[in-house]
Protein backbone atom coordinates (compact mmCIF):
# COMPACT_ATOMS: atom_id res chain seq x y z
CA UNK A 1 0.00 0.00 0.00
CA UNK A 2 0.65 3.54 -0.34
CA UNK A 3 1.70 5.75 2.44
CA UNK A 4 0.07 8.98 1.67
CA UNK A 5 0.46 10.34 5.80
CA UNK A 6 2.38 12.86 4.51
CA UNK A 7 4.95 13.02 7.60
CA UNK A 8 7.73 14.41 5.76
CA UNK A 9 5.67 17.30 4.61
CA UNK A 10 4.58 17.87 8.20
CA UNK A 11 8.25 17.47 9.73
CA UNK A 12 9.46 20.08 6.42
CA UNK A 13 7.04 22.66 7.31
CA UNK A 14 8.12 22.77 10.94
CA UNK A 15 11.88 22.96 10.46
CA UNK A 16 10.73 26.31 8.10
CA UNK A 17 8.72 27.53 10.78
CA UNK A 18 10.94 26.80 13.34
CA UNK A 19 13.60 28.21 11.25
CA UNK A 20 11.90 31.49 10.51
CA UNK A 21 11.98 32.05 14.16
CA UNK A 22 15.92 31.83 14.60
CA UNK A 23 15.40 28.17 16.61
CA UNK A 24 17.93 26.67 14.19
CA UNK A 25 18.95 23.08 16.28
CA UNK A 26 15.17 22.53 16.24
CA UNK A 27 14.80 23.17 12.65
CA UNK A 28 17.60 20.98 12.18
CA UNK A 29 15.92 18.68 13.78
CA UNK A 30 13.01 18.55 12.19
CA UNK A 31 14.97 18.87 8.55
CA UNK A 32 17.20 15.61 9.42
CA UNK A 33 13.76 13.96 10.52
CA UNK A 34 12.32 14.68 7.03
CA UNK A 35 15.43 13.93 4.92
CA UNK A 36 15.07 10.50 6.75
CA UNK A 37 11.70 9.93 5.78
CA UNK A 38 11.96 10.34 2.28
CA UNK A 39 15.24 8.35 2.18
CA UNK A 40 13.64 5.50 3.67
CA UNK A 41 11.16 5.42 1.46
CA UNK A 42 11.26 2.64 -1.60
CA UNK A 43 10.86 5.05 -4.92
CA UNK A 44 11.44 2.30 -7.03
CA UNK A 45 8.05 0.50 -5.61
CA UNK A 46 6.68 4.22 -5.88
CA UNK A 47 6.95 4.36 -9.28
CA UNK A 48 5.49 1.10 -9.70
CA UNK A 49 2.55 1.86 -7.81
CA UNK A 50 2.27 5.27 -9.52
CA UNK A 51 1.83 2.49 -13.26
CA UNK A 52 -0.28 0.29 -11.26
CA UNK A 53 -2.70 2.75 -9.57
CA UNK A 54 -2.86 5.07 -12.53
CA UNK A 55 -2.15 8.53 -10.62
CA UNK A 56 1.23 9.48 -11.52
CA UNK A 57 0.60 11.21 -14.55
CA UNK A 58 0.84 11.03 -18.20
CA UNK A 59 4.80 10.68 -17.73
CA UNK A 60 3.86 7.13 -15.59
CA UNK A 61 1.31 5.73 -18.53
CA UNK A 62 -1.08 6.23 -16.37
CA UNK A 63 -4.80 8.74 -16.47
CA UNK A 64 -4.59 10.54 -13.20
CA UNK A 65 -7.92 9.87 -11.74
CA UNK A 66 -8.73 13.80 -10.58
CA UNK A 67 -4.68 14.07 -9.19
CA UNK A 68 -2.03 16.34 -10.08
CA UNK A 69 1.11 14.94 -12.20
CA UNK A 70 2.90 15.01 -8.66
CA UNK A 71 0.90 12.37 -6.66
CA UNK A 72 2.54 10.77 -3.53
CA UNK A 73 2.74 7.43 -5.16
CA UNK A 74 4.95 9.32 -8.23
CA UNK A 75 9.16 8.92 -7.64
CA UNK A 76 9.36 12.17 -8.77
CA UNK A 77 7.14 14.30 -5.92
CA UNK A 78 9.70 12.32 -3.24
CA UNK A 79 12.66 13.62 -5.56
CA UNK A 80 11.02 17.21 -5.38
CA UNK A 81 10.58 17.26 -1.41
CA UNK A 82 13.75 15.89 -1.22
CA UNK A 83 15.38 18.39 -2.96
CA UNK A 84 13.41 21.38 -0.73
CA UNK A 85 14.08 19.38 2.69
CA UNK A 86 17.63 19.80 1.57
CA UNK A 87 17.10 23.69 0.29
CA UNK A 88 15.29 24.51 3.63
CA UNK A 89 17.47 22.62 5.68
CA UNK A 90 20.69 24.77 3.59
CA UNK A 91 19.15 28.18 4.06
CA UNK A 92 18.60 27.68 7.71
CA UNK A 93 22.08 26.63 8.02
CA UNK A 94 22.97 30.43 6.40
CA UNK A 95 20.79 32.27 8.36
CA UNK A 96 22.32 31.01 11.45
CA UNK A 97 25.54 31.99 10.02
CA UNK A 98 27.49 28.85 8.87
CA UNK A 99 28.25 30.23 5.70
CA UNK A 100 30.72 27.14 5.42
CA UNK A 101 28.30 24.25 5.69
CA UNK A 102 25.44 25.97 3.95
CA UNK A 103 27.52 26.24 0.93
CA UNK A 104 28.66 22.81 0.63
CA UNK A 105 25.15 21.59 1.56
CA UNK A 106 23.93 24.07 -1.77
CA UNK A 107 26.63 22.18 -4.05
CA UNK A 108 25.59 18.77 -2.91
CA UNK A 109 21.98 20.47 -3.98
CA UNK A 110 22.53 21.68 -7.20
CA UNK A 111 24.70 18.17 -7.96
CA UNK A 112 21.59 16.31 -8.06
CA UNK A 113 19.54 19.29 -8.68
CA UNK A 114 21.30 21.44 -11.23
CA UNK A 115 18.33 23.72 -12.34
CA UNK A 116 17.57 24.15 -8.76
CA UNK A 117 17.44 28.10 -9.18
CA UNK A 118 17.15 29.18 -5.67
CA UNK A 119 19.99 27.12 -4.23
CA UNK A 120 22.34 28.98 -7.11
CA UNK A 121 20.73 32.44 -5.76
CA UNK A 122 21.73 31.64 -2.21
CA UNK A 123 25.43 30.27 -3.15
CA UNK A 124 25.58 33.43 -5.12
CA UNK A 125 24.60 35.52 -2.11
CA UNK A 126 27.04 33.38 -0.11
CA UNK A 127 29.93 33.95 -2.58
CA UNK A 128 29.29 37.96 -2.38
CA UNK A 129 29.57 38.01 0.88
CA UNK A 130 32.71 35.99 0.69
CA UNK A 131 33.78 38.51 -1.88
CA UNK A 132 34.32 35.79 -4.81
CA UNK A 133 32.69 37.95 -7.57
CA UNK A 134 32.77 35.46 -10.43
CA UNK A 135 31.53 32.33 -8.37
CA UNK A 136 28.51 34.45 -7.11
CA UNK A 137 28.00 36.03 -10.72
CA UNK A 138 28.20 32.20 -12.22
CA UNK A 139 26.01 31.33 -9.70
CA UNK A 140 23.27 34.12 -10.30
CA UNK A 141 23.49 33.66 -13.62
CA UNK A 142 22.85 29.95 -13.39
CA UNK A 143 19.61 30.72 -11.22
CA UNK A 144 18.56 33.33 -14.16
CA UNK A 145 19.15 30.35 -16.49
CA UNK A 146 17.13 27.93 -14.58
CA UNK A 147 13.87 30.66 -13.66
CA UNK A 148 14.26 33.38 -16.27
CA UNK A 149 11.96 35.51 -13.88
CA UNK A 150 13.72 34.61 -10.93
CA UNK A 151 13.69 38.38 -9.33
CA UNK A 152 16.13 37.83 -6.63
CA UNK A 153 18.68 36.44 -9.08
CA UNK A 154 18.45 38.70 -11.51
CA UNK A 155 18.56 41.67 -8.61
CA UNK A 156 21.91 39.85 -7.11
CA UNK A 157 23.37 40.12 -10.80
CA UNK A 158 23.21 43.74 -11.36
CA UNK A 159 24.64 43.61 -7.58
CA UNK A 160 27.47 41.63 -8.31
CA UNK A 161 28.21 43.77 -11.67
CA UNK A 162 28.44 46.98 -9.99
CA UNK A 163 30.79 45.33 -7.51
CA UNK A 164 32.55 44.43 -9.98
CA UNK A 165 32.49 48.29 -11.68
CA UNK A 166 30.90 47.04 -14.85
CA UNK A 167 28.09 49.40 -14.34
CA UNK A 168 26.26 49.33 -17.83
CA UNK A 169 26.25 45.79 -17.49
CA UNK A 170 24.62 46.38 -14.28
CA UNK A 171 21.89 48.90 -15.10
CA UNK A 172 20.98 46.07 -18.02
CA UNK A 173 20.48 43.80 -14.81
CA UNK A 174 18.69 46.16 -12.30
CA UNK A 175 16.22 47.02 -15.58
CA UNK A 176 15.44 43.88 -15.29
CA UNK A 177 14.90 43.30 -12.11
CA UNK A 178 12.62 46.42 -12.22
CA UNK A 179 10.44 45.11 -14.69
CA UNK A 180 9.79 41.55 -12.77
CA UNK A 181 9.54 43.83 -9.69
CA UNK A 182 7.80 47.50 -10.27
CA UNK A 183 6.71 48.51 -6.91
CA UNK A 184 10.54 47.41 -5.54
CA UNK A 185 12.13 50.63 -4.35
CA UNK A 186 15.53 49.44 -3.33
CA UNK A 187 15.75 47.98 -7.25
CA UNK A 188 14.76 51.35 -8.23
CA UNK A 189 17.46 53.47 -6.00
CA UNK A 190 20.60 50.71 -6.90
CA UNK A 191 19.36 51.08 -11.16
CA UNK A 192 19.59 54.77 -10.54
CA UNK A 193 22.84 54.66 -9.01
CA UNK A 194 24.03 52.38 -11.23
CA UNK A 195 22.67 54.77 -14.42
CA UNK A 196 24.60 57.89 -12.40
CA UNK A 197 27.65 55.96 -12.82
CA UNK A 198 27.31 55.99 -16.64
CA UNK A 199 26.80 59.44 -16.75
CA UNK A 200 22.89 59.10 -17.26
CA UNK A 201 22.07 61.57 -15.11
CA UNK A 202 18.71 62.33 -16.09
CA UNK A 203 17.72 58.72 -16.59
CA UNK A 204 19.09 58.22 -12.85
CA UNK A 205 16.57 60.83 -11.30
CA UNK A 206 13.46 59.56 -12.95
CA UNK A 207 14.92 56.30 -11.40
CA UNK A 208 15.25 58.35 -7.91
CA UNK A 209 11.66 59.65 -8.59
CA UNK A 210 9.76 56.43 -9.45
CA UNK A 211 11.28 55.31 -6.03
CA UNK A 212 9.77 58.28 -4.08
CA UNK A 213 6.59 57.30 -5.19
CA UNK A 214 6.65 53.71 -3.71
CA UNK A 215 8.59 55.14 -0.67
CA UNK A 216 8.11 59.01 -0.26
CA UNK A 217 10.24 59.36 3.09
CA UNK A 218 13.32 57.58 1.61
CA UNK A 219 16.38 59.81 2.06
CA UNK A 220 19.03 57.91 0.13
CA UNK A 221 16.41 58.70 -2.91
CA UNK A 222 15.96 61.91 -2.52
CA UNK A 223 20.08 62.83 -2.02
CA UNK A 224 20.29 60.72 -5.27
CA UNK A 225 18.04 62.49 -7.31
CA UNK A 226 19.16 65.86 -5.35
CA UNK A 227 22.23 65.08 -6.53
CA UNK A 228 21.17 63.87 -10.30
CA UNK A 229 19.71 66.82 -10.86
CA UNK A 230 22.37 69.58 -9.23
CA UNK A 231 24.88 67.25 -12.14
CA UNK A 232 21.95 68.63 -15.00
CA UNK A 233 21.73 72.19 -13.78
CA UNK A 234 18.14 71.71 -12.54
CA UNK A 235 18.59 73.67 -9.04
CA UNK A 236 15.28 74.19 -7.56
CA UNK A 237 14.41 70.37 -8.34
CA UNK A 238 17.90 69.56 -6.29
CA UNK A 239 17.03 71.82 -3.31
CA UNK A 240 14.07 70.45 -3.07
CA UNK A 241 15.50 66.69 -2.83
CA UNK A 242 18.23 67.63 -0.46
CA UNK A 243 16.31 69.54 1.77
CA UNK A 244 13.66 66.68 2.07
CA UNK A 245 17.11 64.38 2.89
CA UNK A 246 17.83 66.73 5.69
CA UNK A 247 14.92 67.12 7.43
CA UNK A 248 14.45 63.16 7.14
CA UNK A 249 18.18 62.53 7.93
CA UNK A 250 19.27 65.94 9.62
CA UNK A 251 22.81 64.15 10.26
CA UNK A 252 22.97 63.39 6.81
CA UNK A 253 26.23 64.67 5.50
CA UNK A 254 26.10 64.10 1.50
CA UNK A 255 22.37 65.83 2.15
CA UNK A 256 24.48 68.91 3.73
CA UNK A 257 26.88 69.01 1.54
CA UNK A 258 25.29 68.63 -1.46
CA UNK A 259 22.67 71.18 -1.01
CA UNK A 260 25.37 74.02 -0.33
CA UNK A 261 26.78 73.05 -3.67
CA UNK A 262 23.29 73.86 -5.00
CA UNK A 263 22.86 76.94 -3.18
CA UNK A 264 26.49 78.10 -4.00
CA UNK A 265 25.42 77.52 -7.46
CA UNK A 266 22.73 80.04 -7.14
CA UNK A 267 24.46 82.33 -4.93
CA UNK A 268 22.28 82.73 -2.48
CA UNK A 269 20.50 80.78 0.44
CA UNK A 270 17.19 79.13 -0.09
CA UNK A 271 15.28 78.48 2.98
CA UNK A 272 11.96 76.14 2.01
CA UNK A 273 9.04 75.34 4.32
CA UNK A 274 6.96 72.27 3.61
Amino acid sequence: AVNLAGVEVSELRRGMARARKQKHADAEVDFAAAAAAIAARDLAGCAIDARVFGCGGAENGGATRGRTAECRCDAGYWESLAAEVAYERAYAEYDAGDLKKAEASLRALTGKRPRHADAHALLAEIALKKGDFDYALASARNAVGAKVDHKWATHLVGQILFKQKKFAEAAVAYQRHVELDPECHEGRIELARALRETGKSKDAEREYAQSLCYHLDDADAHIGAGESALAQGRLVSALYHLTRAAEIRPDSKPAADLRARAEAAVGERYVFVW
